[in-house]
C-alpha cells in the first residue's frame, strides 16, 4: 500500500495500519468494533484477519442459519461487518472452529488450535507485507 491509497471509510489513508485478529466471525464487532471504526474513519489501513469460520458456535433463536449453514451464513455477516467498521480488506483463513475445550471438536485435523503457531503467524503477517 502506498501513502495515497484509500480505505473502506474513503478517508485518505494516514500511513497507519491496524490488523485485528479474531478467532471468530462477530469477536471484531463485539471485541473491538468501536476501536475499527475510529481508526478507520481517522484514515488508517483496518485489517480484519479472523482464524475459524464459528462453524462449531451456537446458532441463537429466530437466526436464519442451521448447522448445516452456519459457516457460509457466520462468513457473510463477517464480510458485511468488516464494510460496516470501514475495514480495508478482512481476511478469513478458514480453519475450523474447535469448539469448547475437551469436545470432540478439539481432534480434527483442521481445527485452529491443531495449526502450527508459526503457520498462523506467517499468515497473519501478509496485510503489513509492502
Amino acid at each position: 500500500m502506498n501513502s495515497s491509497s484509500t480505505n473502506a471509510a474513503g478517508s485518505n489513508d494516514s500511513g497507519r495500519r491496524l490488523l485485528c485478529s479474531i478467532a471468530h466471525p462477530d469477536d471484531e464487532t463485539f471485541g473491538s468494533g468501536s476501536t475499527l471504526i475510529k481508526y478507520a474513519s481517522e484514515g488508517a489501513s483496518v485489517f480484519t484477519a479472523c482464524t475459524t469460520q464459528g462453524d462449531v458456535g451456537e446458532i441463537a433463536d429466530g437466526a436464519d442459519a442451521t448447522p448445516e449453514t452456519l459457516s457460509a451464513v457466520r462468513e457473510q455477516e463477517y464480510y458485511n461487518a468488516g464494510k460496516l467498521l470501514g475495514v480495508q480488506k478482512s481476511i478469513l483463513y478458514g480453519y475450523r472452529d474447535s469448539g469448547m475445550a475437551g469436545t470432540p471438536e478439539n481432534d480434527h485435523p483442521n481445527v485452529y488450535i491443531q495449526v502450527p503457531m508459526d503457520e498462523v503467524v506467517a499468515k497473519s503477517s501478509i496485510p503489513f507485507a509492502s
